[in-house]
C-alpha cells in the first residue's frame, strides 16, 4: 500500500531492521508536496519501471474495500484512512479530480486513469522519500532503487527510517548485507528474522531475493 498500504506496518525507530514492530498499521496521509555505474536521475524518477513491482505486491482494486486493519484502501494500495477521518481528502481530491467521499462510501469506482494518476502521486512521494533517507540513491542500480520505492511505499519514512543498518548496507552498496539485514534482527549469527519479514514474507524474500541477485551480479 503506499505507506499506507493494506499490509502497512509498523516499524519501531529504533531497530535496525525492523525488530519491535507491531501489527499496528503506519497510517500516513498524503503531503501535498508539489559496485555498479552510477544510473541516472531521469531512470529513478521513470514511475513506469516501478508500476509492476508494485502491482504485484498491492494488487488493482477500483472499488474501495476494507483491509485487514479496517482501513479504506483502493486503486493499488492507497489507503484513505479509517471511516470518519478525512485527512487525506485534500489531496485526493486534487491528485484524482473526484469527490473523496463518494469513493470512499459510495461504492463508486475510482477510474483506470485516475487510479494510475493516483499511483503516480504515491510513487513519486515514496521515491521522495527513499532519495531522502539514502542520499545515494540516484547513483544505485535499478534492482536497489526498486527495493527501496517499495520499501518506501509499504513502510512509508518512518518505517524506512528504522532499517539503519540495511541503509547503511545499500549506501554501501553492500548487497549481500543488505539483504541479511533486511531479514534478520540484528548481525548476530544466530539472528532471528525480523518483523518486517514474519509480518509480510512473501514480499520480504522477494526484496532479499532481488538483494542477493545483485550481490551474485556484482560478484561476478
Amino acid at each position: 500500500m503506499f505507506i499506507m498500504s493494506s499490509v502497512c506496518l509498523a516499524v519501531s525507530s529504533v531497530c535496525a531492521t525492523g525488530a519491535g514492530s507491531t501489527n499496528a498499521p503506519v497510517n500516513l496521509t498524503l503531503q501535498d508536496e508539489s559496485a555498479t555505474a552510477p544510473q541516472d536521475i531521469s531512470d529513478a524518477n521513470d514511475l513506469s519501471r516501478y508500476h509492476p513491482r508494485v502491482v504485484v505486491e498491492e494488487g488493482r482494486r477500483n472499488l474501495a474495500y476494507r483491509d485487514i486493519f479496517d482501513y479504506i484502501t483502493v486503486g493499488v494500495g492507497h489507503n484513505m484512512g479509517l471511516l470518519g477521518e478525512d485527512s487525506d481528502q485534500p489531496v485526493f481530491e486534487r491528485v484524482t479530480g473526484v469527490d473523496y467521499l463518494q469513493i470512499k462510501t459510495g461504492g463508486v469506482p475510482l477510474e483506470d486513469p485516475r487510479v494510475d494518476t493516483l499511483l503516480n502521486h504515491d510513487l513519486a512521494k515514496a521515491i521522495e522519500y527513499a532519495r531522502k533517507l539514502v542520499p545515494s540513491f540516484d547513483t544505485l542500480p535499478h534492482e536497489a532503487k526498486e527495493v527501496l520505492v517499495d520499501l518506501a511505499f509499504n513502510l512509508g519514512p518512518s518505517g524506512l527510517r528504522s532499517f539503519k543498518f540495511f541503509r547503511s548496507s545499500i549506501e554501501n552498496q553492500d548487497w549481500a548485507q543488505a539483504a541479511w539485514d533486511l531479514s534478520h534482527q540484528n548481525r548476530k549469527e544466530n539472528s532471528p528474522p525480523s518483523a518486517y519479514s514474519k509480518q509480510v514474507p512473501n514480499r520480504a524474500r522477494r526484496n532479499v531475493d532481488i538483494l542477493k541477485a545483485l550481490a551474485a551480479k556484482s560478484a561476478r
